[in-house]
This record gives C-alpha cells, sequence and structure tokens, in this order.
C-alpha cells in the first residue's frame, strides 16, 4: 500500500508553490533517498535537480543529485531526520531558446519528510511556452530579488504577465538574489500575445505575484536593470493548511479537509478554489460557500467534496487548493497545496467487512442517513494515538468519540447524534474525521429526524 508522504501538507509556509505531490514507500535503506521525477501524465522528466535541505529555504542542502533518462535519482545519506525535498528543472534545450531564458518546470518543494524514502514519484509542472517577438524588453536584477525571506535561487521561476494573468515572458534566478528574464511585445501578427506600448508589467516568482517596488513598470520596449522583485511569503498574510492524503471509492466522495488562517492584521475576504486533474465533480462547503470573511487572526475551515464516477479504476490523482484575497493579493495567499487521492476500494460495504487490519481507512458510516444513532467502523495499520470526531459544515468539532490509543485492527465506535455536552444535534449534514499521525480520513454522514 503506497503511502502518501507530508506534500506541502501540516507545516505549509504561504507562498510555496505546491506545484506536484510525492508520493512514499518506506525503505529498510537508511541512507536511501530516491525516486523518479515525472510530469502528471506520467512522463520522465530528466536532468531535473533534486536538491534535500535541513530547513528550506534558509537551511542548507544536504545532499543533491539530478535525475537520468528514466527520471530516476538516487541522493546520498543525510541522516536518519526528517528534511525538505526541493526539486527543479533549470532550463528547456529546446532550439533556438536560450538556455539563460528558459525554464522548463516550476519548482516543487514537499517539506518534512521522513528519512530515508525510496520509490518517490515527484510530479513538476511545466512553465508554459511563450510565443516570441521581435519587439522585446529585458528586465533584470543582480542581487536584491527576495523570496520566502531568502534571495532566490536557481532554479526559481521567474514570468512576466500582464494585468490577466497571461505569460509573455519567462526568465530564471542568476544565483546571489539576481534574475533575467523577457517581456515580449505584440507583434500584430497573431491574437494579442505580448505588451502593448505603455501597458504594466506584472511579475512572478514561481507562479505568485511579486510586486515590482513602489511605482508601476511600463513596457516601452528598452530594457530595465535593477528591477528588485518583493517575494511572495514576505508580508504576513494567509496560510493554507490540507491533510497529506485522503482516500475515495468509484462511486463515491472523497472528503478533504482545508484550514485557511489570517495571520494578517485586517480583515479580508477571500476566494476557495479547488482544482484537480481529472474531469470530476467537486463541491465546495464552508462558512458561506466559496467566499470567506475572515477577521484578523481569524481561522475557517474549507471542505472539498470529490464525486469519484463510478468505474473509476485505481489511480491517484492530484488535489489542489488556492486561497486568494483582494486585501492582501494573490502574492500572500495564492499558495497551492497537493495531495494524492487514491480511488482503491479498500473501505468494505459500511459494515467493516472490507477493512483491512494492515491499512488506515474509514467505512461509510451504516446506516447512513440515521436518525438515533449510527456506527462508524475503521482500520488502523499500526497502533498509536488517534482521534475520532465528528465535524459540522463549519469544520467545527460537534462530538470527539476516540482521542486516545489504539492497538492496530479494525475499530468500530458509535455516535448517538449528540454533541460533546449531551445535547441532541440538529438535522444535516456531518463528517466522520479519523486521523493518526499525519494521515486522515474523512467521510460525510447525513442525520435525519
Amino acid at each position: 500500500m503506497v503511502e502518501v508522504s507530508k506534500a506541502m501538507g501540516q507545516k505549509w509556509l504561504a507562498g510555496v508553490v505546491a506545484a506536484g505531490f510525492i508520493l512514499v514507500t518506506p525503505s529498510v535503506v537508511w541512507s536511501q533517498i530516491a525516486g523518479r521525477v515525472q510530469d502528471g501524465g506520467g512522463t520522465a522528466i530528466s536532468s531535473a535537480t533534486i536538491e534535500a535541505w535541513d530547513s528550506y529555504p534558509g537551511g542548507n542542502i544536504l545532499a543533491s543529485g539530478t535525475s537520468n533518462g528514466s527520471g530516476v535519482f538516487a541522493l546520498g545519506a543525510i541522516g536518519p531526520s526528517v528534511f525538505d525535498l526541493r526539486v527543479w528543472r533549470e532550463f528547456d534545450a529546446a532550439p533556438g531558446v536560450p538556455v539563460l531564458m528558459k525554464s522548463s518546470h516550476y519548482p516543487t518543494v514537499i517539506r518534512d519528510l521522513p528519512h530515508p524514502i525510496s520509490n518517490a514519484i515527484v510530479h513538476l509542472i511545466a512553465v508554459p511556452n511563450v510565443a516570441t517577438s521581435p519587439s522585446v524588453a529585458d528586465y533584470n536584477d543582480a542581487t536584491t530579488t527576495i523570496f520566502l525571506a531568502q534571495p532566490i535561487k536557481f532554479g526559481d521561476v521567474i514570468e512576466t504577465v500582464n494585468g490577466s494573468g497571461a505569460v509573455w515572458g519567462v526568465g530564471r534566478a542568476t544565483g546571489s538574489g539576481g534574475y533575467l528574464v523577457k517581456a515580449n511585445g505584440e507583434d500584430g501578427l497573431a491574437p494579442l500575445d505580448g505588451f502593448l506600448l505603455n501597458q504594466e508589467v506584472f511579475f512572478r516568482i514561481n507562479g505568485l505575484a511579486a510586486p515590482a517596488g513602489d511605482a508601476p513598470v511600463l513596457w516601452n520596449g528598452t530594457n530595465n536593470n535593477n528591477i528588485d522583485l518583493a517575494g511572495a511569503a514576505n508580508v504576513s498574510g494567509i496560510t493554507l493548511t490540507g491533510p497529506v492524503g485522503a482516500t475515495g471509492s468509484a462511486g463515491n466522495s472523497a472528503f478533504i479537509v482545508y484550514s485557511v488562517s489570517n495571520s494578517g492584521n485586517v480583515a479580508g475576504d477571500f476566494t476557495v478554489d479547488i482544482e484537480l486533474d481529472q474531469p470530476w465533480l467537486v463541491e465546495i462547503k464552508s462558512t458561506a460557500g466559496l467566499a470567506l470573511s475572515l477577521a484578523a487572526g481569524a481561522e475557517s475551515t474549507v471542505v472539498a467534496e470529490i464525486h469519484i464516477p463510478e468505474g473509476t479504476p485505481d489511480q491517484d490523482v492530484e488535489v489542489r487548493a488556492k486561497v486568494s484575497s483582494d486585501t492582501y493579493g494573490q502574492a500572500n495567499s495564492g499558495a497551492w497545496t497537493s495531495l494524492a487521492v487514491s480511488t482503491t476500494s479498500d473501505i468494505g460495504d459500511g459494515g467493516g467487512g472490507g477493512l483491512l487490519p494492515n491499512s488506515f481507512a474509514m467505512a461509510q458510516n451504516y446506516p447512513n442517513p440515521f436518525n438515533a444513532g449510527t456506527n462508524i467502523a475503521f482500520s488502523l495499520e499500526q497502533s498509536g494515538q488517534m482521534t475520532l470526531t465528528v465535524c459540522n459544515l463549519l469544520g467545527q468539532t460537534v462530538r470527539t468519540l476516540i482521542d486516545g490509543h489504539r492497538e492496530a485492527g479494525i475499530h468500530t465506535e458509535a455516535w448517538d447524534g449528540r454533541d460533546d455536552r449531551g445535547n441532541a444535534v440538529s438535522s444535516g449534514i456531518y463528517f466522520s474525521r479519523l486521523v493518526q499521525n499525519d494521515r486522515s480520513n474523512v467521510r460525510k454522514m447525513v442525520l435525519l429526524k
């Protein structure tokens, strides 16, 4: 059974682009950090740089290497500890594209991985192609551009975009806080695909907005030097966290719970978007649908329900959540988190009969819908501390059914439809949530009276 790592999970740092996710199978080799780099379709990505950091971005690189022609990589020993993995591919060697000017994929950063790991699958997302133009301007900075409170690093992707987000220039970091990027002007030969005279040029670092100082940068076809960019996570803003993984089965729904917190000092209105790499229906359940209003220091919960069609084969899909704000802007709140959703049906028929003692899973409660009470069956592959709670649509805990140690195996817990104070709750939709270590599983329950 494939385990899902901490793919931009519980210790999320706002502003890191989660361009991919990583699947981890624990290894018995103490020193091994190995796996494969590929795109979302499974095609191998060669010449990618893999870095193991003690703490990204302000720490040190403990070991590094590159992926071979099959996308496979293996790093040296770093000691028995958690680490951050950064994977990037600096250039596209396509004919006519200068190496200095083209990054082929956005970098991926995955935090707090256990050591060792093997058979890791790291997904990278390609940087969009940009049409060339005979009219082009260069923008650069030598040493002062900051991202995540640190000078930008090799592998970081710099883009020039218009006000609608269309990418009209791609560049790269040149080291020690420097970058070089082009901005193509409109050539008049095709639908608008370049900047017009005196049109404002916006900048992005790794897909997140990076303001260029105090004055707007206007495209005029000439080069501009020493434009330092403000990195996306330099200002307190919005933090988005999610579970390490979720499971679902064909014909049913998978539920994923995200936490959105406003760490800034002013209130704001926020929009949450959920995206996945399958054309499946996604419903977002939160305080007010897609829109969230958060006071300074406040936190809210968003529940995403993913409808998995009948007949879906076993697979892993990528789910990404994004929160943005007019108050703080995309620079501080446009972070994406990635996790794997396995459609493997290992959760049985609702009675617990299909649960496996060596799996982490929760069956659908039975009966469902229910009136007087319902039973929740779950299985643990290892003994240890765990919690089983019931939450409402706002993500608030209504009842804590278990908060303690349980042995590995199959268990069943009853809920009588009452909250922690013994009061009967009203009819509606509730969620059972199973958590152990860094994994969680969520199921929807319907109470009818």
